[in-house]
């Protein structure tokens, strides 16, 4: 390993170790983190009486809450995990993995733009919608199948490996699982960075190591060029290739104070933004006008303006209906829009933004299922929630913890 490696990977562990401990303690103690102005995790309740009682008024539908004993089976595999070694995984760049297993961006890496997943081969072989969320709070990284009460919850990474991940994406094509940590609850440090892990594996990867991102938060594939694109509560937007290298500045400046919400119509080259801080949605171009700069780019467009106490988070496309979702944490909603501004209207006087679900607390990610014709939601309260279109037949899927992003994928049904 070479000095600058050691370097990352020594910050890293003290990063992590500490990150772990205080989100231990603030689990433990059932504490609540206060928001200060850039917080990013605020008002995080643990305690399980009288308050979860009077939020759980606002779901709608069936409730079914993952059931438990005195040991946790969810916390299998342990948190240290770590190629069979028995000590902690320290994370990797990519490139320096040295696992055996083909690269993400290698010749020998299955390439299929249409999504369909590589494990199973074929399209006929029977599949289920598996949902992967992430907790910042207590640095965890989870799946549970979408259609069932969260009972077959399973831990893939812990605290010892992950810090404060926030926004979360499923590559089906190469079968990984792409994830941005923020460093830690507060953010804005600088102590961000992107990972993944393979669908069949527990060994975490490095792909943008600390030092380049500041705040990451929703992430997504262009799974046609095969680039990674997340948001950054700097004020940036940025785009890599899928190893990490390559990374570059898209957005900066156009009064963008801390983009949260990334989504992607892959087929007209163009990302949708929410700004947390700012209360707008953008829709920029992947392809930087010939001429222009992150900085001045003239093709940053202003969907929305958003009212007062507005916090608009994750984003989600129905590219089918032309149909842009997303979360508002300030007042618990999903909220949905046409993905054009109307004829005659403008980002303010747009009247065509329609409340789907209200009453969800601090809801932060969302995911569509475009075969279910569901939405999938997460709340730092800890629910995992599911919906259809029209808001409809809410349930919740389970309620543990807390929870941020959530990304969903159709997988090959397990064997029982």
């Amino acid at each position: 390993m070479s000095k600058v490696s050691a370097h990352r990977h020594v910050t890293w562990a003290k990063q992590v170790t500490l990150g772990g401990i205080l989100a231990s303690l603030c689990v433990t103690l059932g504490c609540s983190a206060r928001a200060t102005g850039d917080e990013d995790i605020i008002g995080i309740a643990h305690e399980k009486g009288a308050a979860r009682s009077n939020s759980s008024s606002s779901d709608h539908g069936t409730l079914s809450k993952a059931s438990g004993s005195g040991s946790d089976p969810f916390l299998e595999p342990s948190d240290t995990s770590a190629a069979g070694s028995g000590a902690p995984a320290m994370p990797q760049k990519a490139s320096d993995a040295g696992s055996g297993a083909p690269d993400a961006g290698s010749a020998d890496a299955d390439k299929n733009p249409t999504g369909d997943p590589p494990l199973g081969g074929a399209r006929d072989v029977p599949r289920e919608t598996v949902l992967f969320w992430v907790d910042a709070v207590s640095s965890r990284m989870w799946r549970a199948s979408a259609d069932g009460d969260g009972s077959d919850r399973r831990l893939l990474a812990g605290a010892l490996t992950i810090a404060a991940p926030d926004g979360i994406t499923v590559d089906l094509t190469d079968g990984f699982i792409y994830w941005t940590n923020m460093g830690n609850l507060v953010g804005g440090a600088g102590v961000g960075s992107l990972q993944r892990m393979r669908l069949d594996s527990e060994v975490v990867e490095t792909v943008i190591p600390i030092g380049t991102t500041s705040t990451p938060k929703q992430i997504n594939i262009d799974n046609q060029a095969r680039q990674l694109y997340w948001s950054d509560r700097d004020a940036l937007v940025w785009r890599s290739e899928l190893d990490g290298s390559e990374p570059v500045v898209l957005v900066s400046g156009h009064e963008l104070q801390q983009p949260a919400g990334m989504a992607l119509d892959v087929a007209k080259r163009q990302m949708y933004i929410s700004d947390r801080i700012g209360r707008r949605l953008y829709r920029v171009g992947f392809d930087m006008p010939e001429g222009e700069t992150a900085q001045n780019r003239t093709d940053v467009e202003v969907l929305a303006v958003l009212p007062m106490y507005s916090i608009p988070l994750n984003i989600a496309l129905d590219l089918g209906t032309r149909t842009i979702y997303w979360t508002d944490r300030g007042r618990g909603m999903i909220l949905k829009m046409n993905m054009d501004v109307p004829a005659g209207a403008t980002a303010e006087t747009r009247t065509d933004i329609e409340t789907v679900l209200t009453g969800l607390g601090e809801v932060v990610g969302l995911a569509l299922d475009d075969v279910s014709k569901r939405l999938y939601f997460t709340a730092l309260s800890g629910r995992v929630s599911r919906c259809n279109l029209d808001g409809t037949d809410s349930q919740m899927i389970l309620d543990e913890g807390s929870a941020s992003g959530i990304a969903l994928a159709h997988l090959p049904r397990e064997k029982p």
